[in-house]
């Protein structure tokens, strides 16, 4: 059996920014007509958005975080962090996604310097 990918800090940076990177691709190959649709475009829309979540599910919010026992409450399907380990676990995850969108906007700032240079 296939064991799912562990979510960490340097997963979630590398998600963000192959996230913008597909997109810019995406866009490069609308502008150089070898698609005809660009990441916007209702035709690859549902491509970029199922990266979108795939990635962040499996190498950011991690798939082990669904059900996880540091958050188990007394009430069934009830998950809430009821001690320190909870809480620590809530903000691992949580730093995990200001990782990614930190990863993003790295490599957002870095394609529009590129272009700001090459015009």
């Amino acid at each position: 059996m296939l064991a799912f990918p562990t979510a960490t800090r340097k997963s979630a940076f590398i998600t963000g920014i192959s996230l913008v990177v597909l997109i810019a691709v995406l866009e490069a190959l609308e502008h150089f007509e070898v698609l005809p649709a660009g990441s916007s475009e209702k035709g690859m829309f549902p491509v970029v958005a199922a990266y979108f979540f795939i990635s962040v599910l499996l190498f950011v919010i991690d798939v082990k975080s669904f059900s996880p026992s540091e958050l188990k409450a007394k009430i069934p399907l009830v998950y809430f962090p009821t001690n320190r380990e909870g809480l620590n676990f809530l903000l691992r995850v949580w730093g995990r996604m200001l990782v990614w969108f930190l990863g993003a906007a790295t490599a957002a700032s870095f394609l529009a310097l590129g272009q700001w240079l090459l015009k």
